[in-house]
Parts: C-alpha cells; sequence; structure tokens
C-alpha cells in the first residue's frame, strides 16, 4: 500500500512538473540578415521590427492584462541582440537620469536574461523614458537575487522616443518607446561567451514598472504570483530563428520591387516587398504587416 502511494505521488509530481513547464512561453526570435539594418534611434521603424512578433506584458500576479499595455519585440544577429519596447503611458514621468541608481523605484522596462538557462546566474537590465540604463549580474540562490552591479554592458547602444512630455501632468501623453542593441560580447554561456546559433536557445524575462497616481502596476511577459521579478523559474524561453535568407524558396519580381518568397518565415533581407507563399501577410514599403486583403 505505501509503495502504492508513493508510485502515485511520483506520478503527480511527473504531471505537475510537465503542466508548470508547459505555461511557460516561447519567443521565435527572428534574425537580421543584413548588416546595419537597425538604426537605435528609439523609433522601432525599420520593416523587420515589423516583421518580428510581439508580446504583451501581462500583471505579474495575476496575469490580467493592462489598461496601458506594454509590448516587446526582440530580433538577433552575431553582433547583438536588439529589443525593442513599446510602453503605453498617459503620464510619462522619471527623474532618474544617472547610470545604475534605482531606475526600478521609478517608470521602467527590464530585461533579465539567462544565456546558459540554469537559473543560477542571469544578468539584469532597465532603461527608463529618459534612457537612463541600468544594468547588473545576478547570482540567484536560495530565493535571493544578489546583484553585481560592477557589471557593465560595454558598448550597449539604446535610444528614447516620447510621444508626450515628460515630468508634465498638465498634459495628457500617449507612450514611450525604447530601442535597444546588446552586444553579445557581454554575455557568457557557462564560462563561454554566449554567442547564439540557429536553432538554439536561451532564458529570458521582460517586466515594466508603472508608476499610477495612486497605485504601482507590475508587469511581466510570465506571472509569478507575486511581485516579485526574480524568478528564473518563470523566465520564458527565446528560441534563435535562422536568417531568413537561408529559407528561400524562389526570388521574383513583384512591380519592378525586388521580392522574396518564402513559407513561414518573414523575411528580413533588405528588400523592397516581402510576401508569404501561404498568403497570411505581406510587407509594404512603410514597414507595416498587412493582412489578407488589406
Amino acid at each position: 500500500m505505501l509503495l502504492y502511494r508513493m508510485i502515485v505521488a511520483v506520478i503527480c509530481l511527473i504531471f505537475l512538473a510537465l503542466e508548470t513547464q508547459s505555461q511557460i512561453p516561447s519567443y521565435n526570435c527572428l534574425r537580421v540578415c543584413a548588416p546595419d539594418m537597425i538604426a537605435i534611434d528609439g523609433n522601432l521603424n525599420e520593416p523587420c521590427w515589423a516583421q518580428a512578433d510581439s508580446i504583451r506584458l501581462v500583471d505579474v500576479v495575476t496575469g490580467a492584462n493592462d489598461p496601458q499595455p506594454t509590448s516587446v519585440r526582440v530580433l538577433w544577429d552575431s553582433v547583438n541582440l536588439y529589443i525593442g519596447f513599446m510602453a503605453s503611458d498617459d503620464l510619462i514621468g522619471a527623474t532618474l537620469t544617472r547610470h545604475d541608481t534605482t531606475l526600478y523605484q521609478q517608470d521602467v522596462v527590464e530585461m533579465f536574461i539567462d544565456p546558459d538557462r540554469n537559473g543560477t546566474d542571469y544578468y539584469e537590465l532597465e532603461w527608463n523614458c529618459r534612457n537612463a540604463s541600468f544594468d547588473a549580474y545576478v547570482t540567484y540562490s536560495g530565493g535571493s537575487a544578489h546583484p553585481d552591479l560592477s557589471w557593465d554592458a560595454v558598448d550597449m547602444k539604446s535610444a528614447v522616443s516620447v510621444k508626450g512630455t515628460v515630468n508634465n501632468n498638465a498634459d495628457k501623453d500617449t507612450s514611450w518607446c525604447a530601442e535597444i542593441a546588446l552586444p553579445w560580447k557581454n554575455l557568457t554561456e557557462e564560462t563561454k561567451p554566449a554567442v547564439p546559433v540557429a536553432g538554439g536557445s536561451m532564458k529570458i524575462g521582460f517586466f515594466r514598472i508603472e508608476l499610477r497616481t495612486s497605485s504601482t502596476i507590475y508587469t511581466s511577459w510570465v506571472p509569478t504570483g507575486a511581485i516579485q521579478f526574480h524568478r528564473p523559474d518563470k523566465f520564458g524561453t527565446l528560441r534563435f530563428g535562422p536568417c531568413a535568407g537561408t529559407d528561400v524558396k524562389k526570388k521574383s519580381q513583384i512591380n519592378g520591387n525586388s521580392a522574396c518568397l518564402q513559407e513561414n518565415t518573414a523575411c528580413l533581407l533588405p528588400l523592397k516587398k516581402c510576401s508569404f507563399l501561404n498568403g497570411s501577410r505581406s510587407l509594404d514599403l512603410s514597414g507595416r504587416v498587412l493582412l489578407p486583403g488589406n
């Protein structure tokens, strides 16, 4: 009887682990195939950004949608990881401007990345609407995070654009956007440089802290069940997709413009128009993703 109960308990634990794992999302990160395709200016107006999937952050405790949503898009190449945050905000504000100050006490967007996926150490990066940044190497043990602020992301580039007026409560703002290029040379994977390859993966988390008039809103990619971002077991999976140019099925001319025809993959080559063999969507010259019939 005791053996039977032990077997049932083990089976239950296995199913619980599988269910928990299935709740951790995965993001297919498209590769930028041409050098210098992205200008870090805080605008996310290059066509490749429009082709990247969008992550919407949710309440960190309940998983509910935030009425002022935050979206994140990610791209990569052999040199950088590119991150774009778009934060809706009708009251944009921040006073901190120095590097590595306590940005998390005000409005801020954050990214944690764990290249070797072990949950015991990772990198924390933050940016606010004034383009101040915070970066730290974090060791995690016993349920506690221990940041080392001496680590700096060398040659990281970031830019912020604001639709509104920072620290002016007299007007109504719309949103702010942070665009970042994080060089891979700053990250290590089991003591080796963390250079991704197509088909590989890393663990990653995205977060936002938003100060409202009477409350503070905490959102994340994956809910942690508490107002706590440092939960590496709740980081999502960042999967590195191949360069779109390696999967080209056919090249042709459409209305005199170069085009690539591909199946179930985004075109990140510097071409003027990209169509899809399955007819799901296409990209016009402005970089907008068009659904059939548009």
